[in-house]
């Protein structure tokens, strides 16, 4: 079970708008012996959860009545809320998930793909690493990679030394991914970018 991963129940808040969808996580979770403290359906009531409650996890959808997804992630910044933030959404945007990543999430997945990606994401950021779903792994990288001298002046004070030091060592894997495929054309390493454990 997940408290074979942890030492400690960690507490978890859930926000989506749609209530089977908000339902389901919450039994997952509940299931591996998490501490749901909360669940709610819009942004504003997950800012107000949030200060209310200080969880150590917030799995959150972006879209979601009132505020956005990413105004939430700033207003939680700008509250001081130091919950880490899981984003959980139907949207295959790397946009977005940039965005999202810059705004503070340390995790960005799909609800396509939740469940066990789910879990494995939660352990990872508990562990202080970033999660990243591989479906967008390459195309958000090459968008945070832009030089400090484009990133407004909101990105750099958003830009935290864990993000950066997990989009470092994965540029490293994908080259290694790349030159190995050069040499051997059958060769496919079989590792997966972000959740084999990359530290950030």
């Amino acid at each position: 079970t997940i408290r074979d991963w942890f030492m400690r129940r960690y507490t978890v808040l859930v926000a989506d708008d749609h209530g089977i969808v908000r339902e389901g996580i919450v039994n997952l979770l509940k299931e591996h012996d998490f501490d749901v403290v909360g669940a709610v359906g819009n942004g504003q009531e997950l800012i107000d959860a949030a200060l209310r409650l200080r969880p150590d996890l917030i799995v959150t959808d972006l879209s979601m009545p009132g505020l956005s997804g990413i105004d939430v992630l700033t207003r939680l910044k700008a509250e001081r809320v130091d919950s880490k933030v899981i984003v959980l959404t139907m949207h295959q945007d790397a946009d977005l998930a940039t965005r999202a990543m810059r705004a503070g999430a340390w995790g960005f997945l799909l609800k396509h793909s939740a469940g066990e990606e789910l879990l494995n994401a939660i352990q990872q950021t508990v562990e202080g690493r970033v999660y990243l779903t591989s479906a967008l792994t390459k195309d958000v990288l090459e968008r945070m990679a832009v030089p400090a001298s484009q990133l407004s002046a909101s990105d750099l004070a958003a830009w935290w030394g864990a993000l950066v030091a997990t989009a470092v060592l994965v540029f490293e894997v994908i080259k290694w991914r790349k030159s190995r495929a050069a040499v051997h054309e059958t060769a496919k390493p079989n590792m997966q970018l972000i959740g084999s454990g990359v530290m950030g």
